[in-house]
């Protein structure tokens, strides 16, 4: 089964993204990208990472950065998202390679058919690294 890594301050959101995930994919959550970081570095090893773009400690595009940078993390696609989808993040969100945005409120069955999109998508299976 599937691992995703959800990042979302909001402890209700969290929750509903939580248990729309759970019936078809193993899910962890934390509540910022300093508690993401901490998880993937006790070596939960994520198929997705779906983010919130504002957070406190470490905020998404920063977690973004981080992941992007590191050789252990850049092949995992990540998922923004957001209730604040300006021109501008969109623009961002292009530069940093993310795989989807899904904007605040969204439809549960949108989320999870995008989920599953970028998770079937060739764009993923080519960015897995693989050993030689």
């Amino acid at each position: 089964m599937k691992k995703i890594l959800i990042v979302e301050d909001n402890i209700s959101m969290r929750y509903l993204l939580e248990n729309i995930l759970k019936k078809s994919y193993i899910v962890r959550t934390a509540d910022d990208g300093l508690t993401a970081m901490m998880s993937l570095s006790q070596g939960f090893s994520p198929d997705l990472i779906l983010t919130d773009i504002n957070m406190p400690s470490i905020n998404g595009w920063e977690l973004i950065a981080y992941l992007k940078k590191s050789a252990l993390y850049k092949h995992i696609p990540i998922v923004v998202l957001s209730s604040a989808f300006l021109e501008e993040t969109k623009v961002e969100v292009e530069t940093e390679y993310i795989y989807d945005c899904i904007k605040k409120p969204f439809e549960p069955i949108d989320l999870l058919h995008r989920v599953s999109g970028v998770l079937k998508s060739s764009k993923y299976l080519s960015a897995v690294p693989v050993n030689n």
